[in-house]
């Protein structure tokens, strides 16, 4: 039997996948609806039809999922549930389906009276409880942790399942808490978001998020009879601030609207990929709030200040300890709200936080993006360091190859590094001067692909994908196969003529350069297309990548062989290759070396810029791109001189192809 999702039902009434039916999350099956503006009758019976059914199944639930508070609720009561949030999770199409959000805001019950829940104490990690409950939290000191079931170091889908099935019956939830500063102006509405795993970077059982709304207030019933004045968001034990009333935080009905990121549970008011990094380097990584989402409208669970004892329900909101297993370092299971600075200085908090979130997936790069490496990296370093506890030994010794081998493949290429440096440095004004063309073949691609995307009948398509992988593919393919286009049709071929003067004692000229490459461009562009296409074609069959990466290889100086010998498109590949013939590793080895220094710098030192000095996202595009202008010449220029090398360096023929060797025998003597 097909195992259900955690995920609740999508309201039918709404653009984006919505949850109408939130208290029959547990037997609910998932409706997937059309598209946002279009499908006039898929959307007509989205929405007359599909909320009928709704209505008539679950007409109990439907009411109840975030009701007004009652006439007879206090103040505090009254201003929780006015206020209650509204999150967009990212929509999970499977079980443990790893790019949506398995984890729900649930209700701190989950972990309570689960025979697989232990109450232990640090250091000896003694067992004190079994199955765990409230009242055994109560005024628990930092001691005392939860350890849920399972290994944060290796998760994979065994927390999710077994929170799958303690959510049976549950509702999503959200904490509130009101609080006020001894010597700050303002009152404080927190809502607290309980997550049952943090599966992000920094892996961890539980995880704590909140977001408050300030007013100008001094209690709940004065805060009724206004609006608030901002609100925050926490994100990785930091956060953002924003106007209640300005154009960034969105609302329905008054009630305002978070996106939770996959994983890390980071709120943020919008869809996209940001930066996440918060106080300390906690959460440092790639933030994904991206759709297709999930509406979920949690119930809201007002906590006070105050808890009478361990029989009271809420006796859990005292606990001194951590809420999941002990860990080193940023896998250590986190303390409950109440012992967070912002639980009893809201208003300290909210004004140190700062007032925006770098969006990573916002412009296009000339040449390899600086987000795309420092989210790629960041997601590979905290996979090595997960794993190094599980696996000492295999990560360890992948470590030490990795290193061995980085060692042989500088070794292997210093020779050519060294000659392309002297060519370069030599002649470097006119190395900057064929690159420069780089940049504004960059800006029209992105000008391009700005026009085309917000054309209407575009926008159409844009708006039905609501940023989803095709979009994101199509936009790859037009802004970054015309910049790559230009740098291997153009750039390089002028480049490969330049250092050909060189080599011949002339003066290299920006003007011969070019005019070289319009002369070779057919024979360029024909070896070049085939070349790709084949090499593509066997990448996508995935079992044949092995044979990509040969011919890849063998056909690196195919634009060599055109503009330094004259060589046809017919001709050229083979010819590469003919030069390639028995030195593989070692072109291999050197190529790759060169398109690490050209592809890697611009985005290192464009992270750098983003994560230490906090420069927008635009100006560390351009400065990447810049940059690349400047090392994809040097490179060209050292695969340009290894095919010297190996062209006048020929290989020996195998022995069977070699002329055979005769063998004299001197002259018998005549007999007399």
């Amino acid at each position: 039997m097909r195992e259900r999702s955690l995920m609740p039902v999508p309201d039918a009434t709404s653009s984006r996948a919505h949850i109408g039916a939130d208290r029959c999350l547990p037997f609910a099956q998932r409706w997937r609806g059309g598209s946002r503006h279009r499908r006039r009758i898929g959307r007509l019976l989205q929405q007359a039809i599909l909320p009928l059914v709704l209505l008539l199944m679950f007409s109990p639930a439907l009411v109840a999922a975030q009701e007004p508070a009652p006439s007879d609720a206090t103040a505090d009561e009254q201003l929780a549930q006015k206020y209650a949030p509204i999150a967009y999770l990212k929509r999970q199409d499977f079980p443990c389906d790893p790019e949506g959000e398995p984890w729900l805001p649930a209700p701190v019950d989950i972990a309570f009276g689960d025979e697989a829940v232990r109450l232990r104490q640090y250091p000896e990690a003694t067992d004190l409880k079994d199955a765990p409950t409230a009242a055994d939290l109560f005024d628990a000191d930092a001691s005392h942790y939860l350890d849920l079931p399972g290994n944060p170091r290796e998760p994979g889908c065994s927390y999710e399942r077994h929170a799958r099935e303690r959510m049976r019956g549950r509702e999503p939830t959200v904490y509130a808490h009101i609080a006020t500063e001894e010597g700050a102006p303002g009152l404080a509405l927190q809502y607290w978001f309980y997550y049952y795993f943090n599966d992000f970077n920094d892996k961890h059982e539980s995880d704590w998020e909140m977001m408050q709304l300030t007013f100008n207030a001094d209690s709940a019933a004065e805060a009724l009879t206004q609006d608030p004045v901002s609100i925050a968001f926490s994100q990785h034990k930091g956060g953002e601030t924003a106007a209640w009333d300005g154009d960034k935080l969105r609302k329905e009905d008054g009630h305002p609207v978070t996106y939770p990121a996959r994983g890390s549970h980071g709120n943020y008011y919008r869809e996209g990929i940001w930066l996440g990094w918060g106080e300390n380097r906690s959460g440092l990584g790639c933030d994904n709030t991206t759709g297709p989402s999930v509406r979920v409208a949690p119930r809201v669970v007002l906590v006070p200040n105050e808890v009478a004892g361990a029989s009271d329900p809420l006796a859990w909101s005292t606990f001194g300890g951590k809420w999941g297993q002990r860990e080193a370092w940023v896998y250590d299971g986190p303390r409950g709200p109440n012992l967070n600075a912002r639980w009893e200085s809201p208003i300290t908090w909210a004004e140190g936080l700062r007032d925006s979130s770098l969006r990573l997936d916002a412009s296009d790069s000339l040449g390899p993006a600086p987000t795309s490496v420092f989210c790629a990296t960041v997601q590979a370093g905290s996979d090595l360091f997960t794993q190094l506890k599980v696996y000492p030994a295999v990560v360890t010794s992948g470590l030490v190859v990795l290193f061995a081998l980085a060692i042989w493949l500088v070794v292997l290429a210093a020779p050519i590094l060294a000659a392309a440096w002297r060519v370069y440095t030599r002649h470097v004004g006119t190395f900057l001067r064929i690159g420069a063309l780089i940049i504004p073949v960059g800006l029209l691609a992105n000008l391009f692909h700005y026009l085309v995307v917000t054309n209407p009948p575009v926008e159409e398509v844009v708006g039905a994908t609501e940023g989803g992988p095709l979009l994101s593919l199509l936009a790859g393919l037009i802004v970054g196969n015309l910049q790559h286009l230009a740098s291997l049709i153009f750039v390089a071929p002028a480049v490969i003529e330049a250092v050909a003067d060189i080599q011949q004692g002339r003066q290299p000229s920006v003007q011969r350069a070019y005019a070289a490459v319009m002369r070779d461009l057919r024979a360029l562009l024909l070896a070049g297309v085939r070349a790709f296409i084949i090499v593509a074609a066997l990448a996508l069959t995935i079992v044949g990548l092995p044979w990509a990466i040969e011919r890849a290889v063998r056909w690196s100086f195919i634009s060599q062989a055109i503009v330094i010998d004259d060589a046809s498109a017919a001709n050229a590949p083979a010819i590469s290759a003919g030069h390639v013939a028995g030195r593989w590793w070692r072109t291999a080895g050197t190529i790759a070396v060169l398109l690490f220094l050209a592809a890697s710098l611009g985005p290192l030192i464009g992270i750098g810029l983003m994560v230490l000095g906090s420069a927008p996202l635009a100006f560390v595009n351009g400065v990447s791109g810049v940059i690349y202008a400047i090392t994809h010449p040097f490179a060209v220029v050292g695969a340009t001189l290894l095919y010297q090398r190996l062209r006048d360096q020929p290989v020996a023929p195998p022995a069977s192809d070699r002329p055979a060797r005769v063998r004299t025998h001197p002259t018998p003597a005549s007999p007399a």
